[in-house]
């Protein structure tokens, strides 16, 4: 029944132009560099937001259908691509990977800034580079510098707008209790309801900030879903929960990896120009949307590469987590406290993640491709800052005591493991990893979720370890979610299935079978 909701039902909700307008008409304009006259079905589907999939018709033409309206016109666009490149439609299926590819904009009220902050038409080429390049969202931060929310409410709810009219969502971002001024819940009410197409609010403030409980107080009665996207010091649990008590949506994806990303946009005098570096938005957002995505015609592989090993780095160094969060990153301070207390994790700590950027930098600041040199150029001012930090937490955690030397890596084992298809609800359900060589393995632990928080079991080392999931685990049709952490000797580990392969995760989906009759030929 995929088919079932047509676009019909799309052109009948949108009286002005929207993602898919811009969509098709940079389909049609395809078409007509290369007089083409085909027949056309897109359609929204009953699949994932985001997603899309281009199915080539016999007749020519093709039936083209998206999630949602932003996966609807990246099919479009993905089309037009195609129709560009060879001339014609080849079997396609998109599905995004980071759930938030950002840029973010920092305001600081200046005069320089409002010369383009105030150009509908600057913004309209923004937003058409990052639909093409799918990039799905912006952050609009507002310092302290900027004075009583400025510039005013018609300029905020003008970029909003047009950013939904190429399928970007529009976050505002307080990063300072000085900016919603002394009442900030009056203002924030008022801002949200003068600008309908705010999706979320980022703040960053102190776990003890008065701030916090009037954010969450305007959001919960904006009358529409205006999600929450927390940073820094709430990021602790207990805020969290005292956000979701007030009935407050969190912008936080159910999954560990692999993580959304905001990148600031190398600015010229204080303006932002897109049009300036477009490979470095494509590296960021086609990647981050599907790593598989083939490089360009001509492409150095080796530079390609060595770009997007920088990017992905990038993004982990810029993970703002709390030390309890599930995933395959460690943060500075848990990454000390697990060396000082001699806690054994396979978690990527900064230290490895500094090395991965050196290496990438070392390859990159010899491109004669200025997006590489300026992609280079930040990995290795990154790989310095997470070392410096590293060390000024080890400094003050390890201070007067014994602090053990890092491990020494060793080679990964060969894994396997084969998860079944699909598993019935209330029934034990037994996961085996193989190890070819678990000499050098000290324990395997399983980290899973259905529905609930992420569990774990640990079993000691062996060729094969089995673990059993308890049927309350997978009470429910859904969806398990699992992966493994294998600890080494020294300290260290790895991860089953590599997080930084195509999947991180394996997926057991849970279904109820449905018997034949008893009459029915078996």
């Amino acid at each position: 029944m995929r088919w079932s909701i047509k676009l019909l039902l799309v052109a009948a909700t949108l009286a002005r132009a929207g993602p898919v307008d811009f969509g098709m008409t940079e389909f049609n304009a395809a078409l007509a560099a290369r007089n083409l006259k085909w027949r056309l079905k897109p359609e929204l589907s009953l699949d994932p937001p985001e997603t899309y999939r281009i199915e080539p018709l016999k007749a020519g033409g093709a039936r083209i259908s998206g999630g949602d309206l932003r996966g609807l016109m990246y099919a479009l666009l993905e089309a037009a691509e195609q129709i560009r490149a060879t001339g014609r439609l080849s079997l396609s299926r998109g599905v995004p990977t980071a759930p938030v590819r950002a840029i973010r904009i920092f305001f600081h009220g200046t005069d320089a800034e409002r010369a383009w902050v105030d150009s509908t038409s600057f913004w309209r080429g923004a937003f058409q580079m990052m639909a093409r390049d799918r990039l799905n969202r912006v952050n609009f931060i507002f310092t302290a510098a900027a004075p009583e929310l400025s510039p005013p409410y018609n300029t905020l709810r003008s970029i909003s707008q047009t950013a939904a009219d190429y399928g970007v969502d529009f976050a505002l971002g307080i990063w300072d209790e000085q900016v919603l001024g002394p009442d900030s819940h009056e203002a924030l009410t008022q801002l949200i309801a003068a600008c309908p197409m705010i999706r979320s609010v980022q703040l960053r403030a102190s776990s003890d900030s008065a701030i916090s409980s009037d954010v969450f107080k305007a959001l919960h009665e904006a009358g529409r879903r205006v999600t929450l996207d927390p940073r820094g010091e709430i990021l602790q649990p207990t805020v969290l929960k005292a956000a979701q008590d007030a009935g407050v949506a969190l912008l936080r994806s159910p999954l560990p990896w692999p993580p959304g990303f905001e990148i600031d946009p190398p600015l010229d005098g204080g303006r932002w120009e897109p049009a300036r570096y477009p490979l470095l938005y494509w590296l960021w957002g086609r990647f981050g949307y599907d790593p598989k995505t083939k490089l360009p015609k001509g492409a150095d592989p080796e530079e390609y590469r060595a770009a997007i090993d920088a990017r992905n780095q990038l993004a982990i160094a810029r993970l703002d987590v709390t030390p309890g969060d599930w995933g395959f990153v460690a943060t500075i301070a848990e990454a000390v406290h697990n060396r000082l207390e001699r806690i054994a994790s396979a978690k990527q700590t900064p230290l490895q993640t500094a090395d991965l950027l050196e290496a990438s930098a070392a390859r990159l600041e010899r491109s004669a491709i200025a997006d590489f040199q300026l992609i280079g150029s930040e990995a290795r001012e990154q790989a310095m800052k997470l070392r410096a930090a590293y060390d000024d937490e080890l400094s003050l955690k390890g201070a007067g005591g014994e602090v053990p030397p890092l491990a020494t890596p060793l080679p990964r084992p060969q894994f396997e493991h084969r998860p079944g298809a699909t598993a019935p609800p209330n029934q034990l359900l037994d996961l085996t990893l193989h190890i070819t060589t678990p000499k050098d393995v000290r324990s395997v632990r399983i980290h899973y979720r259905t529905l609930a928080d992420f569990k774990t079991i640990d079993k000691p080392a062996a060729a094969a370890v089995t673990f059993t999931i308890p049927a309350s685990d997978i009470a429910a049709e859904g969806e398990l979610i699992y992966y493994f952490e294998i600890l080494e000797r020294e300290g260290g580990g790895w991860f089953e299935p590599d997080p930084f392969g195509v999947k991180p995760f394996y997926t057991v989906r849970i279904v109820t079978s449905n018997p034949l009759p008893s009459s029915a030929p078996q």
